[in-house]
């Protein structure tokens, strides 16, 4: 019977691994003697070839592995590059350095639970070197980054006993050494999780992930080269959002695109923020379908603006299954167009590469394959609406004046005020029209903010008292 499942298992890899071409444009399939095979990465050469990498569950295996392909630029495998290590394996992400090579990271999870992470050097014909990185241990990593400089900012979460669940993880990693410069870890809430980072062009850091406030909610923050903390934000909203990229345009602004489940259910919506230099949230907008919608790409456009790619099943009425989508902004965040690619099965896409503003390449899994997508100048069309919420007024939201060391929240109707620590503990209690709570004599530290009016409505924020 294995050998029967295997032989269907390799003709299916043949037959869906050849392209489907009109002009330059193709989708290929993958499941290379795998039961599943997911595509999480990909990276376009300036000779035009390809690498594409992820995990995948091996034919009568019970634990992923890593995969690594060279491909021509019509998508045909030209080298695979295995890796040396056994056991469950999870694809962090890859760069291309100026030397040609390409630098990634992998997990890898002991049998003792221990979670290692390894740093690959490769080239188009071998495996250059395979390293441990030192002091990423039980480091749960999901992107990497590369600096100017050449260095990777690598990124995810790591569990922790303060307070208690994940800690937001960045740290930046030496390529040729595979030693980290610094690591970044801090615990704010229950739950956190770096999804990306990138280097500012001042050289500052930006990151970005999702912290569990009153709900959970998208967390920006800006750290200084060497991991140094400067200043954070964090987007409340009454919904559960998940922020999953960052960029900065030309004048400093920082973009921030993920979803937002604006129908409090499980139809998620694409969300957008844009962010000042110093951390103050200028403009929201919500963009979706009657379906499922969630942005996970944003790419700077070769003219003004940003290129966001995604999933959504926008084009059957959300009721289809999930495809790839292409959305182009102007700099005010004003969707210009959208394009739809519709697939007879849930097809999300996890990364995307764009030549110029007409090429455009993506990968994610469909079904159980990997896919590789290109796509030449596609037609935009309005596929997308800005839900009934629209564009969302910034609230005035509690501030803390350092200088004279004051917490100031918005105008309230009578509403109780209390000030707790992360453990819970209730360190001052108020009833205010208009809150101004004294910190003197507080130590420095994150602190919860709850506040409840006449109805019992309440909301909560963090905040960090320096």
């Amino acid at each position: 019977m294995r050998k029967i499942r295997s032989f269907f298992s390799v003709l299916f890899f043949f037959i869906f691994g050849m392209p489907f071409v009109h002009a330059q444009e193709f989708t290929r399939f993958f499941l290379d003697t795998a039961e599943i095979q997911t595509a999480n990465n990909l990276i376009r050469e300036p000779s035009g070839k390809l690498w594409l990498g992820g995990t995948k569950l091996p034919l009568g295996a019970d634990e992923l592995v890593a995969w690594l392909y060279h491909l021509e630029a019509d998508g045909e495998i030209t080298k695979r590059i295995r890796f040396p290590i056994s056991g469950y394996q999870s694809w962090v992400g890859m760069e291309l350095l100026d030397n040609g090579q390409v630098a990634l990271v992998i997990g890898q999870r002991l049998s003792t639970g221990i979670t290692e992470n390894w740093l690959a050097l490769v080239d188009s014909t071998h495996l250059i070197s395979f390293r441990k990185i030192e002091g990423l241990d039980n480091a749960i990593l999901d992107d990497v980054n590369r600096t100017k400089s050449g260095k990777l900012l690598v990124c995810g979460f790591r569990p922790g006993p303060d307070p208690q669940g994940n800690n937001f993880f960045l740290t930046k990693v030496n390529p040729k050494t595979a030693q980290n410069e610094w690591i970044y870890e801090e615990s704010l809430s229950y739950t956190e999780h770096v999804s990306d980072a990138i280097e500012s062009k001042d050289g500052t850091i930006l990151f970005c992930g999702d912290i569990q406030n009153s709900s959970y909610n998208p967390y920006v923050v800006r750290l200084d080269s060497n991991g140094n903390f400067i200043w954070d934000l964090i987007i409340a909203t009454p919904w559960n959002d998940g922020s999953q990229t960052i960029a900065e345009d030309s004048i400093g602004r920082i973009w921030l695109v993920g979803e937002s489940s604006t129908s409090a259910g499980s139809m998620f919506d694409t969300e957008l923020n844009i962010i000042s230099s110093t951390g103050q949230l200028l403009w929201q907008q919500w963009l979706g379908s009657p379906g499922q919608d969630a942005a996970f790409l944003i790419k700077k456009a070769q003219q003004n603006g940003f290129w966001v790619g995604g999933y959504s099943n926008a084009g059957s009425n959300g009721i289809g299954p999930i495809s790839p989508f292409l959305m182009r902004l102007d700099n005010s965040g004003t969707s210009l167009g959208e394009k739809f690619w519709p697939f007879p099965s849930p097809s999300p896409v996890y990364d995307m590469a764009i030549i110029g503003d007409s090429t455009f390449y993506f990968c994610g899994i469909s079904n159980t394959v990997a896919y590789l997508m290109r796509r030449e100048n596609p037609v935009l069309e309005n596929v997308f609406t800005v839900p009934v919420l629209g564009l969302r007024k910034i609230k005035n939201d509690w501030t803390y004046n350092r200088e004279l060391q004051i917490l100031q929240g918005p105008e309230m109707a009578k509403n109780k005020v209390r000030l707790m620590d992360l453990h819970g503990r209730v360190l001052i209690e108020k009833v205010e029209n208009n809150a101004l709570i004294q910190l003197k004599g507080i130590p420095t530290g994150i602190y919860l903010i709850h506040e409840m009016d006449l109805e019992g409505q309440s909301r909560a924020q963090l905040f960090r008292k320096d």
